[in-house]
């Protein structure tokens, strides 16, 4: 079974067995499966989504286009085991399993777990030091949307406090 994992540092999010996978999606759909990815796991309401990435148009056109882009994604998904779009209702998730490494989350968990340690042990400067290096490129290297620049602000703002814990 292929191992997939989210590498949200660099310009390709999607990595199957650690190459670039590419799915055949673009413009807002790809932009929405982006979007999901840096919020994998939350649930966030569809109409939220539909106006943020067809805003200007009509309620109705949005959710039309919400629902087709949603719809590409799942099935480019299908393919992927542990990534899957869940739509309950009002909200929809990217419901990402335990096995599915990501690793914007993993550097969060990372720093957190070494801000928290009076004295550290040398495996989790190990884990730090690793994960700090694992995510040297630029968060979604090439995507500029406001949403996405905040995101890269929050993670470059981890890194450096990372990198400080490991000089201390």
């Amino acid at each position: 079974m292929s191992r997939v994992s989210l590498c949200l540092f660099g310009s390709s999010p999607v990595r199957v067995d650690g190459r670039p996978h590419r799915l055949a999606i673009s413009g807002a759909t790809e932009r929405l499966f982006q979007y999901l990815l840096i919020h994998a796991g939350r649930e966030i309401r569809r109409e939220y989504l539909a106006d943020l990435f067809w805003r200007g148009t009509a309620p109705r056109r949005q959710r039309s286009a919400f629902n087709s882009a949603s719809w590409r994604i799942k099935n480019q998904l299908a393919e992927l085991p542990g990534l899957e779009i869940v739509s309950q209702g009002s909200t929809v998730a990217l419901a990402v399993a335990p096995e599915v490494r990501i690793d914007a989350h993993e550097l969060t968990d990372r720093v957190h777990e070494a801000s928290n340690h009076a004295a550290l042990d040398a495996e989790t400067v190990g884990r730090l030091q690793n994960i700090l290096e694992a995510c040297d490129a630029p968060f979604m290297d090439g995507v500029t949307a406001d949403w996405v620049l905040t995101e890269r602000e929050r993670l470059f703002n981890l890194s450096v406090r990372g990198w400080c814990i490991l000089m201390h």
